[in-house]
């Protein structure tokens, strides 16, 4: 009897190694499908899904101008609520020159997500990655310092999550200056991990970013109208 034992016991721990194999062999073989790009076709693949975002007054003056960038193909997207908050207007200006209405959706101060809704149509979206990134992660940031002058700069993860004024951020190398707020935060495999939130003064070169928690969480929302 109590061989036997021992013998269940041995092919019980063979299968969980099996399985334990073969699912690491998954996700390393996932990993090596993924297509890790360069800056340069990071630049080229994500310009359609970037957007020059304006916040009018009610007045009609010009409250604030930041970056935006769609996320799903029906009009989703996403840009900083400084960018947006109490904006009574809202427009997104998009690659090939429409500027397009805009309607918040929901706008979140705390995390800096603001959401958008574009008019109905198909739109070139950038995708949220699905996992969160690691800290030495290298990063690209895009968006629109000026107008008609979409950037790129790339940089790394310096923290993937840490306390400002007692607000959640990640905290990234990649230069964000003006207008840059509410663009995109990439990764190597050009899927969104971040979005340009602002700077810290205390520390020169240190640069804030939304969470891709935050991001994944107020995108999925929106999708079932909370």
């Amino acid at each position: 009897m109590i061989e036997m034992r021992g013998r269940q016991r041995t092919r019980v721990y063979a299968l969980l190694t099996t399985l334990l194999l073969l699912l690491g062999a998954t996700a390393a073989l996932a990993n090596a499908t993924q297509e890790e790009l360069t800056a340069e076709a990071q630049y080229a693949r994500a310009q359609d899904s970037l957007l020059y975002i304006r916040s009018y007054y009610a007045s009609g003056g010009l409250r604030a101008t930041g970056s935006g960038f769609v996320v799903t193909a029906d009009g989703l997207a996403v840009t900083a609520a400084h960018v947006v908050d109490k904006g009574a207007r809202v427009t997104a200006l998009t690659k090939d020159g429409r500027e397009l209405e805009a309607a918040v959706v929901r706008c979140d101060v705390a995390t800096d997500v603001a959401v958008l809704r574009l008019p109905t149509g198909r739109y070139s979206a950038s995708a949220i990655s699905k996992s969160a990134p690691s800290g030495g992660a290298v990063l690209r940031a895009m968006g629109y310092p000026i107008k008609d002058a979409a950037v790129i700069t790339e940089g790394l993860l310096s923290a993937p999550a840490a306390t400002v004024s007692g607000k959640q951020r990640m905290l990234v190398t990649c230069d964000i200056v003006n207008g840059m707020s509410g663009g995109p935060i990439f990764d190597r495999f050009g899927k969104v991990v971040g979005m340009a939130s602002g700077s810290v003064r205390t520390m020169d070169g240190i640069h804030l970013s939304a969470l891709w928690s935050d991001l994944d969480a107020a995108v999925s929302a929106a999708q079932k109208g909370q």
